[in-house]
């Protein structure tokens, strides 16, 4: 087992993995927020993906990583950097969890809200104002069947997708 730094942010904030690559993300003072693509097979870094706002929320799947950022924007990269598409003002005040499954992406946001979107188009299919605070985590289980999320308010919430 590895031990050496994959990369350096003044924050680390997020993480997402695949088979094969490490996706790290978060801030730097002064300068471009990056997400460091780290290849753990070979051990080495493989790209860096340059961001205009710091990444608050990561999570990837064999083609493309997903990033939420702290403007609100969900920004969808291809693993050697190049950009496919910005869901902008996916959420006030930030995006800050995401999660995937299939073609869908969850993310929850700074605003409480949780909102499902197509990972191939960026349409928003729906949406939940869950708190009146911040979610901090997300989930969508393997069946697609429910999703939660829950944060600054301490609540959990489970919400049944063939009953909403």
């Amino acid at each position: 087992m590895s031990t050496q730094p994959v990369g350096h942010l003044d924050r680390v904030r997020t993480l997402a993995t695949t088979a094969r690559l490490l996706f790290v993300g978060g801030e730097r003072v002064g300068r471009e927020t990056v997400i460091t693509v780290y290849d753990h097979h070979k051990e080495k870094p493989q790209a860096t993906i340059e961001v205009p706002a710091y990444v608050a929320a990561l999570a990837a799947n064999d083609e493309h990583v997903f990033a939420g950022c702290s403007d609100g924007t969900i920004r969808v990269f291809e693993h050697d950097n190049k950009p496919t598409h910005e869901i902008d003002g996916a959420h006030e005040g930030g995006c800050t969890s995401l999660a995937l499954r299939g073609n869908d992406v969850l993310s929850g946001g700074a605003d409480g809200s949780l909102r499902l979107w197509s990972a191939k188009s960026g349409k928003k299919k729906k949406e939940w104002a869950l708190s009146k605070l911040a979610l901090r985590t997300v989930a969508i289980d393997p069946t697609g069947e429910s999703l939660a999320g829950a944060g600054d308010d301490g609540v959990i919430r489970v919400i049944r997708l063939a009953s909403a």
